[in-house]
């Protein structure tokens, strides 16, 4: 062999190498990331199942409250209902007295 081809062949051997580095060196970046993604995608679960978690409890609360406020509306709405009833009742008797008045019996 000729030293021109030599030399050729060294030189391909040199490059083939670097390109062989350059891919391992590529792969292990690649699993890297891969890596990386599966570490995103785990804290991410979490971040969605704490989110679903805290909007459950909420929920509860709301449901809880609500109950709450209408027991306490209803109550209110009992209580105005009597007091209209009472307040009926004190003008009746106002105007059964203004009759009486009218009508002279005491």
């Amino acid at each position: 062999m000729a030293d021109d081809t030599k030399l050729i062949l060294r030189e391909l051997e040199k490059i083939n190498q670097r390109m062989s580095d350059m891919h391992d060196e590529l792969n292990g970046r690649i699993n890297d990331l891969d890596g990386k993604i599966i570490d995103l995608q785990k804290t991410n679960t979490k971040i969605q199942v704490s989110i679903k978690n805290d909007i459950i409890k909420v929920i509860d609360v709301i449901g809880n409250r609500h109950g709450s406020l209408q027991k306490r509306v209803n109550a209110l709405m009992m209580k105005e209902n009597w007091v209209g009833m009472e307040l009926e009742l004190i003008k009746q008797r106002m105007e059964l007295r203004k009759l009486k008045d009218h009508m002279g019996i005491s």
